[in-house]
């Protein structure tokens, strides 16, 4: 494959994602141990609305909620996360700020993209490794975002190739990441 066509299908698989990820912006993933333990036949939007109101404090009702189930397949004594699609963003920002204020053991994540997820996956690694620089790490609207202690620079990363420029400034943390890529 010639190089312009490597890049042009590289810049077809960002934009296809990019757009699988809008389609995804309204929709969070609630999991933790605070979710109730999943029923046979049970309502996930009635499940859902219960959570927010009781331990979120959130006032919401199932009209909210364009629709929700469960991940993953059904397991012995493993309370799957639910996927909940919900009917505006600004009811997705209030569930997400008002997880991390609470901090309870019920987590309100951003469904990302598989290729997404697997960026923030590799990220995390890094920063498990080389706990000391980093200040934050989080995704906002399908973005993964990068603060570094002593610094007031948000980095924001949305494919490996960011990612690799980035790293480039900061061989220890480039180490780790190409340790991690041939582990895989």
């Amino acid at each position: 494959m010639t190089t312009t066509l490597k890049c042009r299908v590289d810049d077809l698989e960002l934009h296809l994602d990019n757009v699988d990820q809008y389609e995804r912006r309204d929709t969070v993933i609630l999991s933790g141990a605070s979710l109730p333990p999943e029923t046979t036949q049970e309502n996930t939007t009635n499940v859902t609305t219960q959570v927010i109101k009781d331990q979120l404090k959130i006032n919401i009702k199932e009209s909210d909620i364009s629709v929700s189930h469960r991940l993953g397949p059904k397991r012995q004594q493993v309370n799957r996360p639910i996927n909940v699609k919900l009917a505006n963003r600004s009811l997705k920002q209030d569930l997400v700020g008002a997880c991390i204020q609470l901090r309870l053991q019920l987590y309100v994540n951003e469904s990302l993209t598989p290729k997404c997820r697997g960026l923030l996956n590799k990220i995390l690694t890094i920063r498990k490794a080389h706990k000391q620089k980093f200040q934050q790490c989080y995704t906002q609207d399908g973005r993964i975002t990068i603060k570094l202690r002593n610094s007031t620079i948000k980095h924001t990363i949305i494919d490996e190739k960011q990612l690799t420029t980035f790293l480039e400034k900061y061989p220890e943390m480039m180490d780790t990441y190409l340790q991690s890529a041939s582990s895989t």
